[in-house]
């Protein structure tokens, strides 16, 4: 074997052994780490989501705005076309992501105030008359 052979595995064990030692003082504080840093990344989400969300029902609209303005303009029509699926596409991503989240809160008994808030209800009884 040449000297270059052996150079190789040495290079990708002192990697290895770097990483792992700069990665060491996680491990020791795992388990209470994990809930703390779940807590964060379902709160950042808490913050995240509704303003995608909001993003996503706005770029639906203009490309409702798109397809509605150019009605003339079949190209204008298409590219709205896909802007609003597009934007569908995203918000069912961004709820579906909302409803994972909210799953694994419960599932898991984290903090529920970040991603979850409140849920908005259907009011019941008669209908007002006029």
């Amino acid at each position: 074997m040449s000297n270059r052979e052996h150079v190789q595995p040495a290079k990708h064990l002192l990697r290895a052994l770097t990483v792992g030692g700069l990665l060491a003082p996680f491990s020791a504080f795992a388990q209470t780490t994990i809930e703390t840093a779940m807590d964060k990344i379902l709160e950042w989400l808490g913050l995240l989501l509704p303003l995608l969300s909001s993003l996503a029902v706005v770029y639906f609209f203009v490309g409702v705005i798109r397809f509605l303005g150019h009605a003339g303009d079949e190209k204008h029509r298409e590219e709205g076309k896909n802007i609003m699926i597009w934007g569908m596409i995203a918000l069912f991503v961004i709820v579906a992501l909302w409803g994972i989240v909210g799953y694994l809160q419960v599932s898991f008994g984290l903090d529920q105030s970040g991603v979850t808030g409140t849920v908005p209800h259907t009011p019941t009884g008669p209908l007002p008359s006029f």
